[in-house]
């Protein structure tokens, strides 16, 4: 069985970073006031920081053709931004090996912790037995394959969670999942980055042209992330894609998964829809301390969960369609998304909170 775990942002905020891109612009943008860079003048005159790399895309109508311009300011804006994330990953504690076996077999065997419903808890039972029984059917060896995909720029998760890049093997203790029916653990080969490193080439930009104000080719070349990646030596992105669509679960922690992560929707619902036994986990932080429980409560929080989701699949025609024809509808895809709320309180391993 073959898991792939999404990890956006929201997994280095937990554990202290201050990555957000309003600590970026507190901490350097709002202090360039007199700064000929363009980009910075409209972030200061805007004065809200919600997605950086969207906004980046409407500013662009305000460089008509002036398309070195653009280039310049864009990579004053991602130096300045690698250099204010170098500096919070070296607040970063490495655990010895044994604490990072703790940490990957701790996370794996409480995947389904944060689940707030009976109905999602059953869905996830079932659906892991109906693997388990049909890897034995076929006579294959009940293994659990774990992957990490991390959308941040941070090595956060090289340096609390095993890999075989440790070179050393998991201890017989830990060779095995009760959580799904006692599969044999088999390790990820290492943690990848589709969108690049603080010490490597960094994928910044928009998911698609369509969110470009200008359409120049050159401004496109340089903002758009399929562009991007052409031109990247790491073939992480590739290999994260192959992931999902090989995956039996996909888990996705700390990520908004806004318009800029168009690509990434994609490849979930795709896998939902081609793999009709795939499940989804949307792990969500709930800012506020635990509430007291209600049926609305409940419905909202998973309704916020699916939303990208929702959008997605209703604003392209094609993928609506193909959801229509081959899992009769939307409702039967959202029913395969389960949704685990955790709260300060609560937050732990199972979200990638390292303690």
């Amino acid at each position: 069985m073959e898991i792939s775990v999404l990890v956006g942002n929201g997994v280095d905020l937990s554990n202290g970073l201050q990555t957000s891109y309003t600590d970026f612009f507190k901490a350097k943008i709002e202090k360039k006031t007199d700064s000929n860079n363009r980009l910075y003048q409209l972030f200061q005159k805007q004065k809200r920081w919600s997605d950086m790399e969207e906004d980046i895309g409407k500013f662009s109508v305000h460089y008509e053709d002036d398309v070195s311009k653009f280039e310049q300011d864009k990579e004053e804006l991602q130096d300045d931004l690698l250099d204010f994330l170098q500096d919070q990953q070296n607040k970063i504690t490495a655990s010895n090996v044994d604490k990072k076996k703790q940490n990957f077999y701790d996370f794996v065997n409480n995947l389904d912790a944060h689940l707030s419903t009976q109905e999602d808890k059953e869905r996830f039972r079932t659906t892991i037995a109906h693997w388990k029984s049909i890897a034995q059917h076929q006579k294959y060896e009940w293994e659990l394959f774990v992957n990490f995909i991390t959308l941040n720029y941070t090595s956060l998760l090289e340096q609390k969670l095993y890999s075989e890049s440790d070179d050393e093997p998991l201890d017989s203790s830990q060779a095995v999942v009760p959580l799904f029916y006692n599969a044999a653990l088999r390790t990820p080969d290492v943690v990848l980055h589709p969108h690049g490193t603080i010490d490597d080439y960094m994928i910044f930009g928009v998911d698609s042209i369509s969110q470009l104000e200008n359409h120049n080719a050159d401004i496109t070349k340089d903002s758009v992330k399929s562009e991007l990646i052409k031109i990247s030596e790491s073939n992480d992105f590739w290999d994260a894609n192959e992931l999902l669509s090989d995956s039996n679960l996909i888990v996705v922690i700390g990520a908004s998964l806004g318009k800029t992560d168009n690509h990434w929707i994609n490849g979930i619902v795709m896998q939902l829809v081609e793999n009709p036994d795939a499940l989804v986990i949307i792990d969500k932080f709930i800012e506020q301390k635990s509430p007291r429980k209600s049926a609305l409560a409940v419905r909202r929080s998973h309704a916020e969960s699916k939303e990208p989701f929702v959008r997605y699949v209703r604003s392209h025609e094609e993928v609506q369609t193909l959801v229509e024809n081959k899992i009769g509808g939307l409702n039967n895809l959202l029913a395969r998304i389960l949704v685990g709320n955790f709260y300060p309180e609560t937050s732990n391993i199972v979200n990638l909170d390292f303690k």
